[in-house]
């Protein structure tokens, strides 16, 4: 009887939570697990663009991924969990996210297990999905999301090389694009700074609550926290695509350099630049200037590349503008400049303008201290030598 008691409510809770939910029970004969699917055509409801054109070279390349032949937008497969708890060991993934492109639409279905005994059938979907798109996409999948599912593939005596799958992880590509410029890289962050939305309270939940929700619902039978992990999950897949919407747009078109204010186009001259492609950096740089959208460090940037390319009088208009703001570096680089053109006095005071600005720090550095002063009498001494005597 007793058993008779539990198998009813576990059927009464697999009812409410598909009530509450909706979605489909996959075919499993036991342990099924709740299949949603939702699609969108270009934007999502929350008005962010899921319109990716392609992936640019410069992309790929820095993922390490064979950019000869180029990536087709569809075999691109988001994907992030939900779990128990933070630690890979005994960590449950109860509910797995995936965004693909299909016919146009970008389609985001999820995985929920009922219950944990339903793991097992939960990778079924997942698997099949990961034979048709060759790489993964995910925002801190390679230190989370990734060494989860592993974990909990392994412990069911699945053999599954998802650490060595093609794999674009945009947490590190979003860092190296807006670390200088944001408060924070973490993914709410850049929703609000960079799509501009800001999720509901109402409709979401705390990622560090999800644990405690799922484990409540699995105590007493209540589905309705489900509701807001489940829209948490589905944001997180539809955010981290139109994240690689705005990064693809950004760095294909360098050309267009202010076409987007919440760009950082210095780092996406760098980014190019350790790429060797230099001239392509140096552009951007050039258009920021032109476009009075640069920084100090910018056209600081864009000197050493003149420098380099023996453009001797851009990089000192470059390293001038640096030195009106006492920007340090620029102040070297014009000294160094002037000097070799034979102006020892002009090099001097940008000299002694930089070592009062290493005297005014706190804590200041004495090794640069000791190479500024030795420029110092260096230049003083080459101009008494070319002053006429007498």
């Amino acid at each position: 009887m007793a058993h008779t008691q539990d198998f009813d409510l576990r059927q009464l809770t697999r009812e409410l939570l598909q009530a509450t939910l909706g979605g489909q029970y996959s075919a499993h004969k036991e342990d099924s697990v709740l299949l949603l699917s939702e699609s969108w055509a270009g934007y999502s409801d929350e008005g962010v663009s899921l319109e990716l054109q392609d992936i640019p070279e410069v992309l790929l390349n820095w993922a390490k991924l064979d950019a000869s032949q180029g990536l087709d937008v569809n075999e691109l497969l988001v994907l992030d969990v939900e779990t128990t708890g933070l630690g890979r060991g005994n960590t449950l993934s109860f509910l797995i996210g995936l965004g693909y492109f299909e016919e146009g639409n970008y389609v985001v279905e999820q995985i929920l297990l009922p219950e944990p005994d339903a793991e097992l059938n939960s990778f079924d979907r997942l698997i099949e999905l990961l034979e048709s798109h060759s790489v993964l996409v995910t925002f801190n999948g390679k230190s989370f999301d990734i060494p989860v599912l592993e974990s909990r593939l392994l412990y069911h005596r699945i053999w599954l090389n998802l650490a060595g799958k093609d794999h674009i992880d945009l947490l590190h590509m979003a860092r190296r694009l807006w670390k200088g410029t944001l408060p924070s890289c973490a993914l709410e962050s850049l929703e609000y700074y960079v799509m501009g939305v800001l999720r509901d309270p109402e409709l979401d939940i705390n990622g560090g609550m999800i644990p405690q929700a799922y484990n409540h619902y699995l105590v007493y039978g209540d589905v309705e926290p489900l509701l807001k992990i489940v829209k948490h999950n589905q944001l997180d897949i539809i955010y981290t695509m139109a994240l690689m919407v705005i990064i693809c747009d950004a760095i294909r078109l360098p050309m267009e350099v202010g076409k987007d204010p919440r760009v950082d186009y210095h780092a996406v001259a760098k980014l190019y630049l350790s790429q060797g492609q230099t001239e392509v950096a140096k552009q951007i740089l050039q258009e920021m200037r032109e476009l009075d959208i640069a920084t100090v460090e910018s056209v600081y940037e864009l000197g050493q590349l003149c420098k380099r390319d023996r453009e001797l009088e851009e990089a000192q208009q470059c390293f001038e503008y640096g030195a009106a703001l006492l920007h340090p570096p620029s102040l070297l680089a014009l000294a160094i400049i002037l000097e070799q053109k034979r102006d020892f006095e002009q090099a001097l005071r940008c000299t002694e303008e930089l070592l009062r600005w290493q005297q005014s720090l706190s804590l200041p550095d004495l090794k640069t201290l000791h190479e500024i002063d030795k420029r110092r009498i260096r230049l003083q001494r080459k101009i008494s030598k070319s002053r006429p005597e007498g």
